[in-house]
């Protein structure tokens, strides 16, 4: 089959030498458009560590890839890095090459196909329509891609207009998805449970009055019924009648088995029975099901697109729980796993210590897509029960940063000192502040700590690329 190799190891070797190209080029081609999955993987990897914000070397590439169970070599990824001219211009050049091969290979894929069904049945009428229709669209659609489906569209005018209902207001909304976030032992999962207690006795969130009682239902496949949930749900008042676990499924034979999302008709079916206002998934990609990358796109969007349809469809509030991962990224990144998490979902919370008290912990609107962010609530778990507080003024952001001590505390200190001095006249490309960085001794991830801390604002700027700047 037609391919361009060296172009894909040249197009893969200038993100290794330059990850800042990254900003300009991720887009450049799609996965699938590469002749070897080792590239395919490569790159992916590469798209992995632009989005937590760390960055780009062979070493951080190395254990990306291990982490995905990637057996590349960093010897290999340095002769990438070789042969390759880092600067945007030859990237686009790249991709070109690269789009080209990958068309070619299309176009000889419909051939094949065609003359494969021509030798199997020469009374195909539909042959000769559908291959023309396939190599029409191959040679005007971007993708280079054919499925041979027709369109559904929908006019907007016959579409009735929905007002959003909450489950809590501004913050958990019906029918949609919403995220609880943050590192192991921080409560997320006593906060859930907490709602839920709100939501069978209608008893009304902070700043919400009393409600109608619901049912809830649960997914958990890191907490016990007998001696987790049920003792944390009875201990905070909650009607324990109106909560149902959702342990398994059972086939003809009555063997039971383990459920995951792709479950997706005997969740359906369980939701139809209890009805509940409240479902909740923790953690979430326990359930994902196998064969599913938590870190690859298409597989998340396979399993949360039906789940965000059967929320609308049936009209639960449902909520996942998920953990984050120890990198220097901005909240909106800091969620174990591809970012189609957060886009899924339409209300995302971030759930930490207070920088500023501790044993008091914060849970921070990080996402908001229906309505103004809500207000920080500080809550505290003392002798084994969740205790709601007030509004608390730390943020997500606050929230996520790592602490530093000793000589981390003094490089970051002058990381944000080199940031103010550069961005004090104003923005500045992000390739240049990165630049600058590496001549003043400034590594990078010192730079992203520095950037996060400050809140240094990251903008596109219209012409593919990004600059940064102070904040207001």
């Amino acid at each position: 089959m037609p391919n361009a190799i060296d172009a894909e190891k040249a197009f893969l070797g200038a993100f290794i030498q330059d990850g800042a190209l990254l900003e300009s080029a991720a887009t450049s081609i799609d996965p699938s458009e590469f002749y070897f999955d080792s590239h395919r993987s490569i790159f992916e990897a590469l798209l992995d560590l632009f989005q937590l914000g760390e960055p780009v070397d062979l070493v951080t590439l190395e254990a990306r890839l291990r982490a995905r169970g990637e057996n590349i070599s960093t010897a290999d990824l340095a002769a990438m890095a070789e042969a390759s001219v880092p600067s945007l211009l030859h990237v686009k050049r790249y991709a070109a090459i690269i789009r080209e091969a990958a068309k070619k290979r299309q176009f000889l894929s419909i051939l094949i196909s065609a003359q494969e069904r021509f030798s199997s049945s020469a009374e195909d009428r539909d042959l000769l329509g559908e291959t023309i229709a396939s190599l029409t669209a191959l040679q005007t659609n971007s993708n280079g891609k054919y499925s041979g489906a027709q369109p559904v569209l929908v006019r907007v005018s016959d579409v009735e207009r929905e007002e959003i209902i909450w489950l809590w207001e501004c913050r958990i909304p019906l029918g949609k998805l919403t995220l609880l976030e943050g590192d192991p032992g921080v409560g997320k999962s006593f906060c859930s449970l907490a709602i839920a207690t709100a939501v069978t006795r209608g008893s009304g969130l902070p700043g919400q009055t009393k409600t109608a009682p619901g049912c809830v239902l649960i997914l958990s496949a890191e907490d016990g019924i007998a001696d987790t949930i049920r003792p944390r749900l009875e201990d905070m008042g909650a009607d324990l009648k109106k909560v149902s676990i959702l342990r398994g499924a059972k086939d003809r034979k009555g063997q039971e088995r383990s459920v995951s999302l792709a479950d997706l008709d005997i969740l359906e079916r369980a939701i139809n029975i209890e009805k509940p206002r409240l479902c909740v998934v923790d953690p979430l990609v326990a359930y994902l099901g196998s064969g599913i990358d938590e870190w690859k796109a298409s597989s998340v969007r396979s399993v949360l697109g039906p789940l965000a349809g059967l929320a609308e469809k049936t009209g639960s509030a449902v909520i996942g729980i998920r953990h984050l991962v120890k990198s220097t990224a901005r909240a909106v990144y800091k969620g174990a796993g591809s970012i189609d998490f957060l886009a899924a979902c339409r209300s995302a919370f971030v759930f930490g210590e207070n920088p500023d008290t501790p044993g008091d912990f914060v849970m921070a609107h990080v996402k908001s897509s229906l309505a103004p962010k809500a207000a920080s609530l500080s809550y505290s778990i003392v002798h084994g029960r969740f205790l709601w507080g007030g509004e608390s003024p730390i943020t997500a952001e606050r929230l996520v940063v790592t602490p530093a001590t000793g000589e981390e505390a003094s490089e970051k200190g002058e990381a944000e000192g080199f940031l103010r001095e550069i961005l004090s006249a104003g923005s500045l490309a992000s390739s240049e502040v990165k630049k600058q960085a590496r001549e003043a001794g400034v590594s990078e991830r010192t730079l992203w700590r520095a950037k996060t801390s400050m809140g240094v604002k990251a903008i596109k700027d219209g012409r593919g690329g990004w600059s940064w700047s102070l904040p207001s």
